[in-house]
């Protein structure tokens, strides 16, 4: 390795390093005024129900931070289709993406959100001939394959 790309490679590595030394910093300050946070509200309950053990309560699942970036959920739905063997419903498609995301597919409304969001990938490469659509045997729903 030349001295010039070691040091393209140093500063580059001293970079992503500062990157995410700031975000471990930001993420720190986050979960310290939710610590805060919750122990206040375990205050609050305590005054007013104090029979309630705060350590019962199940956490609420959230939702990922951070949505799909540009292009993602098309890239992702695009390379499951290019993988599959056969053609895959516009069901059984989300549920992959979903599983992919690490998303919650037992979430009717969140899982009823992804299905419209993948449909609409489907339409839109199919306007462009990118993929196709063919009815089911029974001729319920459509399947989707990409065009080669």
């Amino acid at each position: 390795m030349s001295n010039t790309s070691k040091e393209i490679l140093i500063t580059t590595l001293m970079k992503k390093r500062a990157e995410l030394a700031g975000q471990l910093e930001r993420q720190q300050v986050v979960l310290a005024k939710t610590v805060a946070d919750l122990g206040t509200v375990d205050s609050a309950l305590f005054m007013f129900a104090p029979e309630i053990k705060v350590e019962k309560i199940a956490p609420k699942q959230l939702p990922p931070m951070h949505p799909a970036g540009r292009g993602e959920m098309t890239h992702l739905a695009l390379s499951i289709l290019r993988e599959a063997k056969e053609p895959i419903s516009t069901q059984d498609l989300n549920r992959m993406v979903m599983e992919a995301r690490n998303l919650n597919t037992n979430d009717k409304h969140l899982t009823n959100v992804m299905r419209e969001r993948v449909h609409s990938i489907l339409r839109n490469h199919r306007a462009h001939k990118r993929v196709r659509s063919i009815k089911s045997h029974d001729r319920k729903y459509s399947l989707w394959e990409i065009v080669r």
